[in-house]
């Protein structure tokens, strides 16, 4: 009940990416390694019962809710947020009164495709460093 996905890793056929959510992420993050397998083991093979499904030879989890800089979160976009250009709108520079370019934002959030991602964290980090230098490199 407390994996919402589970997805194939692209090049490594026997790498599984789950997904858990909500009160059971922070409750998984207080679980020994150990613990965490034998869990994810029990639910595969509940929705797997034709198939012996293996423990996973090791883990590796986020801690998003224990570290303090994040607490868990990452951006949802609902069918609103794309109909209002999100991602566009939170990337949106602010203007000083002299139409200067003075505060840059980036991060997950702001990414059109990659919202929710590390990945997407870095590309924004990039655009906006490109942004940056083709203001002062004019």
């Amino acid at each position: 009940k407390s994996i919402v996905g589970v997805f194939k890793s692209d090049g490594a056929p026997l790498v599984l990416w789950c997904w858990i959510c909500g009160s059971a992420a922070v409750e998984m993050e207080k679980c020994s390694e150990d613990e965490v397998r034998q869990k994810v083991t029990r639910a595969l093979q509940f929705y797997l019962k034709d198939y012996v499904v293996p423990s996973p030879e090791s883990i590796l989890r986020s801690t998003w809710f224990s570290n303090r800089h994040i607490r868990g979160s990452y951006t949802y976009y609902n069918e609103s947020c794309t109909d209002m250009n999100a991602p566009q709108n939170l990337s949106t520079p602010v203007v000083n009164e002299s139409n200067k370019l003075v505060l840059f934002f980036a991060g997950e959030a702001t990414s059109p495709g990659n919202f929710s991602s590390a990945h997407g964290a870095m590309e924004s980090g990039y655009r906006e460093a490109d942004r940056i230098i083709s203001i002062y490199t004019k």
